[in-house]
């Protein structure tokens, strides 16, 4: 199976794509700039939490805008389509990774990310993504025979 592929076809792989995103919008705006991704994608797994039942609440300054902010999961394939992607290194992997894993829920259903990552929706800006991705070789190790004196914990 293509690297690219293997990405697409679990929720850690998707997830390590969108994190790799948000990470390039980060490395690319400013930090006390807007982060449109980051921000679509906050409000459109809120909502969608929120609309199945999950327990989720929004508080600080500026919540009660944003408990009536709607962001549709056509409008987060926009702005992943719009975001630009910085180069890859294995740094900024480990540290997607790292998040990646940090985030799942293997005991309960998947968060309002990982549902909306699922989305056919999303699918061809995820595939840009991890065309990238694989593209960059960084990944190939991580595909390759397991080498047990070179595991690190």
């Amino acid at each position: 199976m293509e690297i690219s592929n293997a990405l697409l076809q679990g929720q850690r792989g998707r997830r390590l794509l969108w994190e790799f995103a948000v990470a390039s919008e980060a490395e690319l705006i400013p930090e006390q700039n807007p982060h449109p991704l980051f921000e679509g994608m906050f409000y459109a797994s809120y909502q969608l939490e929120k609309a199945r039942g999950d327990s989720v609440v929004m508080f600080g300054p500026g919540a009660d805008d944003g408990h009536m902010t709607s962001v549709s999961v056509d409008e987060i394939a926009e702005l992943l389509e719009l975001t630009q992607l910085i180069p890859v290194t294995e740094q900024l992997l480990i540290s997607s990774l790292s998040i990646t894993v940090n985030a799942a829920r293997y005991w309960q259903e998947p968060d309002g990310i990982d549902t909306l990552l699922d989305s056919a929706t999303l699918r061809p800006q995820l595939s840009r993504i991890a065309e990238h991705l694989a593209a960059s070789g960084q990944l190939e190790p991580w595909f390759g025979p397991l080498d047990r004196k070179r595991n690190i914990a």
